[in-house]
């Protein structure tokens, strides 16, 4: 039996978007994505949802849907909102205390670290506003702490009430 693999080059193809921040987890995903196409966002969460819940059930021998709800989104009105939810985002582990941000393989956050060119990750909104990597890591540290803060306050005001 011979096997034919085809080589499909993406590279040409307009992008829907640009992934600005990311985090997976175990149990939700977050992403800060800018749009280059009219529904661009839509069109791609609904392949990413389409071809991940296929691949799952594959490889589960199962069927059905696997998350509960569409996806919510808002628009991001301002740079400095922008910027604090693209730690939010990128250093998720690290506030849900799953992983150091440096170190979790399934974020953005060492990409927007290390400065490179990313096939995944656009970089150039940070590079705009950090003019080094250093920068960027300190302004993360502050809001990460921030974040877990806000977390743990949250945490008591429900067990109080």
């Amino acid at each position: 039996m011979k096997f034919v693999i085809l080589k499909l080059s993406f590279r040409n193809r307009e992008h829907l978007v640009n992934i600005v921040s990311y985090c997976l987890m175990s149990n939700h995903y977050h992403f800060i994505l800018r749009q280059n196409v009219e529904k661009g966002i839509e069109k791609f969460l609904h392949k990413l949802g389409t071809s991940y819940t296929k691949y799952f059930n594959t490889r589960n021998k199962r069927s059905g849907s696997l998350f509960q709800s569409s996806f919510k989104a808002a628009h991001i009105s301002s740079t400095s909102k922008l910027l604090r939810l693209a730690v939010y985002v990128s250093g998720n582990s690290e506030i849900h205390k799953v992983s150091n941000a440096k170190s979790y393989f399934w974020c953005s956050f060492p990409s927007h670290l290390e400065r490179k060119k990313s096939n995944i990750v656009d970089n150039s909104l940070l590079t705009e506003h950090f003019k080094k990597s250093q920068d960027f890591e300190e302004y993360a540290r502050e809001n990460i702490l921030d974040f877990q803060e806000r977390k743990q306050d949250e945490a008591i005001y429900i067990e109080v009430s």
